[in-house]
């Protein structure tokens, strides 16, 4: 609202836009999943993800973008996010099938802590230019696609925790 100098009536129209990417996204999601496995979805969709977001950045680097410009990128991002995000929570919660409950208290604790984290970042350093937002856009997108890459093969391990195991966490 204050870099592009938009009121609150159009931000609202922008937030709806902005839904219809990340939900119709995950909505095909649900069609694509019936031809293509969740490894396969979410690998592609983190490399169009990265690859938006490189380009999302040299752009507002270069001053290339304005308020429809930017709108744009960050619909194509969103768009990818509604995909890989149900996939990776799919992948995440695989090997916990005994311990789903729990699996998915923490892995919603983990995303929530992360936002959190994300959101303080872009609202310390986005003042008056949307490069800081697609920074930390671009960085945590690289890094996911990177913990996918490495994390491949733990994928198919199986977790199991029996009731009688003792989880700590914290002291």
């Amino acid at each position: 609202m204050d870099i592009y100098h938009v009121d609150a009536k159009t931000y609202g129209w922008i937030f709806a836009f902005m839904s219809v990417s990340f939900i119709g996204s995950s909505q095909l999601n649900s069609v694509l999943l019936k031809k293509f496995s969740s490894e396969q979805m979410i690998f592609s969709a983190l490399i169009a993800q990265s690859l938006i977001s490189i380009v999302f950045l040299v752009l507002s680097l270069n001053d290339l973008l304005g308020l429809y410009g930017t709108i744009g990128m960050l619909f194509l991002f969103l768009g990818c996010l509604g995909i890989s995000n149900p996939n990776t929570a799919g992948l995440t919660m695989a090997p916990f099938a005994k311990n789903a409950g729990s699996a998915s208290a923490l892995m919603g604790a983990i995303q929530l802590g992360l936002g959190a984290l994300a959101s303080f970042a872009v609202g310390i350093f986005v003042k008056d230019s949307v490069v800081p937002m697609v920074v930390i856009m671009t960085a945590t997108t690289i890094l996911a696609f990177i913990i996918l890459n490495i994390g491949k093969g733990f994928i198919k391990q199986k977790v199991e925790i029996s009731s009688e195991d003792d989880i700590i966490i914290g002291h």
